[in-house]
C-alpha cells in the first residue's frame, strides 16, 4: 500500500511539472510539450532498467547458485519467474530498442514541426532558459521516483516490471496522437493552451486512473494476481 501511495504522489507531481509551469510560470506551450517528450524518454529508461534487474535476479546463474546451495525450492520459484517474463516480453533490450528507437523519431519529426512553425511566425522562438528549468524539473520528478521504487521493490516480480513497460506502451500511444494531431491543431487554431489542457487532462486520467483503482480497491486489477517474490535465505 505505501509502494503504491508513493508511486500516486509521484505520478501525480510528474502531471503538475508541465501544467504548472505552463500556467502557473508561463512556460511557452512547446516547452511544456517537449517536457512530455522528455517524461516519456526518461520513465522508458526507468523501464528499461527495471527489465535488467528482473533479468538479473531470475538469471542462470542466480538459479545455478540457488541449486548449488540446495535450496531448489528457490531455485524453482527463480525458473517459473524467468519463464513468466518470457512470457511478458519484458526483455530488456527490446523495451530499449522499440521506445528509444521510437521516441527518437517522435523528436526528430516534433523538432522539425516546431522549426517549420517558428520560420513561418505561427509560434514565438524557443526558450532554452525555460526549456533547461522544466526538463530540469522533470528529471528530478522522474529520478525521485525511481529511487523511491528501487528502495520500495527492491526484487521487482514480473507484474511490477510488465506494468512499467505497459505504462511506457500507453505513454508512448498518447505522445504519438499529440505528435501528429496537437502540434498542428495548436499552430491552426492560435490556442495552444486549450489543447495542451485536453492533453494533460486525458494524460493524468489515463494515468492515474489505474493506480487508484488498485491502491485503493475501487475494483479488481485486471491481469495478474500478485505473485509470490522469491527469496534466498539469509
Amino acid at each position: 500500500m505505501l509502494r503504491r501511495i508513493l508511486e500516486l504522489a509521484v505520478t501525480g507531481l510528474r502531471q503538475s511539472v508541465p501544467v504548472g509551469g505552463l500556467f502557473a510560470l508561463g512556460w511557452q506551450p512547446a516547452v511544456a510539450l517537449a517536457v512530455y517528450w522528455l517524461e516519456s524518454v526518461l520513465l522508458a529508461g526507468v523501464a528499461v532498467a527495471m527489465c535488467y534487474r528482473l533479468r538479473a535476479q531470475t538469471s542462470r546463474a542466480a538459479i545455478a547458485a540457488a541449486r548449488a546451495e540446495g535450496d531448489h525450492a528457490c531455485a524453482s520459484a527463480l525458473d517459473a519467474e524467468a519463464r513468466r517474463a518470457a512470457d511478458a516480453g519484458v526483455n530488456p533490450g527490446d523495451v530499449m530498442l522499440f521506445h528509444w528507437g521510437s521516441l527518437g523519431v517522435f523528436g526528430g519529426f516534433f523538432t522539425g514541426i516546431l522549426v517549420i512553425l517558428m520560420g513561418n511566425g505561427r509560434i514565438e522562438p524557443l526558450d532554452w532558459a525555460e526549456l533547461k528549468d522544466a526538463a530540469t524539473a522533470m528529471a528530478v520528478v522522474v529520478g525521485l521516483g525511481f529511487i523511491l521504487e528501487w528502495v520500495t521493490a527492491p526484487r521487482p516480480q514480473v507484474a511490477l516490471v510488465q506494468a512499467r513497460v505497459d505504462a511506457c506502451n500507453s505513454r508512448w500511444a498518447l505522445l504519438w496522437l499529440l505528435g501528429f494531431g496537437g502540434t498542428l491543431a495548436m499552430a491552426l487554431t492560435g490556442r495552444p493552451q486549450v489543447f495542451f489542457l485536453v492533453f494533460a487532462g486525458l494524460k493524468a486520467t489515463w494515468e492515474m486512473w489505474g493506480l487508484l483503482t488498485r491502491t485503493f480497491g475501487w475494483k479488481a486489477s485486471p491481469g495478474r494476481a500478485p505473485q509470490a517474490t522469491p527469496r534466498r535465505p539469509a
